[in-house]
């Protein structure tokens, strides 16, 4: 009988991080060759960049979009879809280094890198607000810096965060 392995693509700079999928990862048996050898984020660009991978060398981190989901708060299929629906408006719009959409207990939080944070306009800022709120039927929606794991409320449920 052949047995599968699955491996990830974790580095080490993953695991300064709180990340529930490794949790899940380890309960599974998945292993991660990349921390196995030490091996950073920088230095798997750099690998690529070697490999003539100049370009998904650079490509900005993507992680999964559950990591945009508040703590205790359950994971749809349509919560995530309205999560990169979000995203890629706000990229299409502003054309910002980096967005997050984050979905709270509170409402849902737009996280912009401080250039483009600096950048929005009232018009631009309205515009972003009213249609993000559309997106989620009409939650609360705010503007924020980002923020790394910002959704991760480590220890505590949602209902403990309000």
């Amino acid at each position: 009988m052949t047995r599968a392995q699955i491996l990830s693509g974790a580095n080490t700079d993953d695991l300064g991080e709180y990340r529930p999928g490794l949790d899940a990862a380890r309960e599974h048996g998945v292993r991660h060759p990349y921390v196995e050898v030490g091996v950073s984020k920088a230095e798997v660009r750099a690998i690529a960049r070697a490999l003539g991978l100049g370009e998904i060398a650079e490509l900005p981190a993507a992680p999964c979009l559950s990591s945009r989901i508040e703590t205790g708060i359950g994971i749809e299929a349509d919560m995530l879809a309205s999560v990169h629906a979000a995203e890629r408006y706000v990229a299409r719009l502003l054309q910002p280094r980096t967005v997050r959409c984050r979905v709270r207990a509170a409402g849902v939080v737009i996280e912009l890198d401080n250039d483009s944070l600096a950048a929005l306009d009232p018009t631009s800022r309205a515009i972003l607000l009213a249609s993000i709120g559309r997106m989620f039927d009409g939650k609360t929606v705010d503007i924020a810096p980002y923020k790394v794991g910002s959704a991760f409320l480590v220890g505590a449920s949602s209902a403990d965060a309000a």
